[in-house]
Protein backbone atom coordinates (compact mmCIF):
# COMPACT_ATOMS: atom_id res chain seq x y z
CA UNK A 1 0.00 0.00 0.00
CA UNK A 2 1.26 3.50 -0.82
CA UNK A 3 0.43 6.54 1.31
CA UNK A 4 1.21 10.09 0.25
CA UNK A 5 1.95 12.94 2.66
CA UNK A 6 1.44 16.43 1.28
CA UNK A 7 4.06 18.56 2.99
CA UNK A 8 3.07 22.05 4.01
CA UNK A 9 5.13 25.14 3.25
CA UNK A 10 5.16 25.71 7.00
CA UNK A 11 3.48 23.84 9.79
CA UNK A 12 2.52 20.29 10.58
CA UNK A 13 0.93 17.81 8.17
CA UNK A 14 -1.05 14.79 9.35
CA UNK A 15 -2.26 11.63 7.62
CA UNK A 16 -3.92 8.58 9.14
CA UNK A 17 -2.52 5.13 8.38
CA UNK A 18 -3.17 1.79 10.06
CA UNK A 19 -0.75 0.37 12.61
CA UNK A 20 2.07 -1.57 10.98
CA UNK A 21 5.65 -1.46 9.75
CA UNK A 22 6.51 1.36 7.36
CA UNK A 23 9.39 2.82 5.40
CA UNK A 24 9.56 6.07 3.48
CA UNK A 25 10.53 5.14 -0.06
CA UNK A 26 10.37 8.38 -2.06
CA UNK A 27 9.50 12.04 -2.13
CA UNK A 28 8.40 14.13 -5.03
CA UNK A 29 7.86 17.61 -6.34
CA UNK A 30 5.96 18.78 -9.40
CA UNK A 31 9.12 18.11 -11.45
CA UNK A 32 10.70 14.97 -10.03
CA UNK A 33 10.44 11.90 -7.83
CA UNK A 34 13.44 10.91 -5.74
CA UNK A 35 13.95 7.53 -4.14
CA UNK A 36 15.02 7.45 -0.49
CA UNK A 37 17.88 4.97 0.02
CA UNK A 38 16.98 2.26 2.53
CA UNK A 39 20.30 2.81 4.34
CA UNK A 40 19.69 6.55 4.87
CA UNK A 41 18.37 7.97 8.14
CA UNK A 42 15.14 9.03 6.39
CA UNK A 43 14.67 5.57 4.85
CA UNK A 44 14.84 3.39 7.95
CA UNK A 45 11.83 1.16 8.65
CA UNK A 46 9.71 2.07 11.67
CA UNK A 47 6.84 0.53 13.58
CA UNK A 48 3.59 2.40 14.09
CA UNK A 49 1.57 1.06 17.01
CA UNK A 50 -2.22 1.42 17.36
CA UNK A 51 -3.25 4.95 18.45
CA UNK A 52 0.35 6.13 18.15
CA UNK A 53 1.56 9.30 16.44
CA UNK A 54 4.83 9.13 14.52
CA UNK A 55 6.45 12.42 13.63
CA UNK A 56 8.96 12.42 10.78
CA UNK A 57 10.81 15.42 12.14
CA UNK A 58 11.53 18.75 10.51
CA UNK A 59 12.64 18.51 6.87
CA UNK A 60 13.51 20.96 4.13
CA UNK A 61 13.21 20.25 0.42
CA UNK A 62 15.02 22.56 -1.94
CA UNK A 63 15.91 22.87 -5.61
CA UNK A 64 19.19 23.93 -7.16
CA UNK A 65 19.30 24.91 -10.82
CA UNK A 66 22.04 23.23 -12.84
CA UNK A 67 23.07 23.75 -16.48
CA UNK A 68 20.16 21.81 -17.99
CA UNK A 69 18.17 20.62 -15.01
CA UNK A 70 17.12 21.17 -11.43
CA UNK A 71 18.66 19.18 -8.59
CA UNK A 72 16.33 18.43 -5.70
CA UNK A 73 17.36 17.53 -2.18
CA UNK A 74 15.66 16.92 1.13
CA UNK A 75 17.60 17.48 4.33
CA UNK A 76 16.73 17.21 8.03
CA UNK A 77 16.78 20.14 10.38
CA UNK A 78 17.97 19.06 13.80
CA UNK A 79 15.13 20.01 16.11
CA UNK A 80 14.65 18.93 19.71
CA UNK A 81 11.95 16.34 20.27
CA UNK A 82 10.22 18.65 22.75
CA UNK A 83 9.83 21.40 20.11
CA UNK A 84 8.46 19.01 17.48
CA UNK A 85 5.99 17.47 19.95
CA UNK A 86 4.88 20.94 21.10
CA UNK A 87 4.29 22.05 17.48
CA UNK A 88 2.25 18.91 16.80
CA UNK A 89 0.17 19.20 19.99
CA UNK A 90 -0.52 22.88 19.30
CA UNK A 91 -1.67 22.14 15.75
CA UNK A 92 -3.63 18.98 16.64
CA UNK A 93 -4.72 19.33 20.31
CA UNK A 94 -7.15 16.41 20.06
CA UNK A 95 -4.14 14.11 19.55
CA UNK A 96 -2.11 15.57 22.45
CA UNK A 97 -2.81 12.57 24.70
CA UNK A 98 -1.49 10.02 22.16
CA UNK A 99 1.84 8.24 22.45
CA UNK A 100 4.27 10.16 20.21
CA UNK A 101 7.54 9.10 18.61
CA UNK A 102 9.70 11.19 16.30
CA UNK A 103 11.97 9.65 13.69
CA UNK A 104 13.99 12.75 12.82
CA UNK A 105 14.18 14.54 16.17
CA UNK A 106 17.05 15.00 18.57
CA UNK A 107 16.15 13.40 21.93
CA UNK A 108 17.20 16.42 24.03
Amino acid sequence: MTYVIAFAERGVTLIAVPAGRYRLVSWRTARTTKLIPADSAFGQPFELLPAQVTLLGHWFAYAKHGVHEFYYSIVPSQIPLSEEVEAFQTTYPSFAHRRIQCLGCEPW
